[in-house]
């Protein structure tokens, strides 16, 4: 039951996203190549997007964020432990199942 629900609630994204662009192309079509049908066809049919035209224009959560990753100390390479790139990256299911021998030759499981 919950793979059809996951299934499903994947397939009812697909849908939203293919309407979006379904939306997006038929506005396109409606103009011939003038600023209203440019604009629309970037801001996905929503309507009321403000542009940022300076720092004081973007909300404060956003700020916040810069100013943490900017500050952010890098962490040496003691700290890191000799590792690079991303850090605390959840396993995939396919990881899971890789370990587990899901992927492994029938060969080579009766022989071990």
């Amino acid at each position: 039951s919950t793979i059809l629900e996951a299934t499903q609630w994947r397939k009812n994204q697909i849908n939203e996203i293919e309407r979006k662009f379904r939306a997006m192309a038929a506005t396109d079509e409606k103009h011939d190549g003038d600023n209203a049908s440019k604009r629309e066809r970037f801001t996905w049919g929503y309507d009321n997007i403000d542009e940022v035209k300076s720092d004081d224009d973007v909300q404060q959560m956003w700020r916040n964020m810069e100013s943490r990753v900017t500050k952010r100390r890098p962490l040496t390479l003691e700290q890191r432990q000799g590792k690079t790139g991303r850090r605390n990256v959840k396993k995939t299911d396919e990881d899971a199942w890789l370990e587990a021998g899901l992927y492994d030759d029938e060969k080579s499981t009766s022989q071990h």
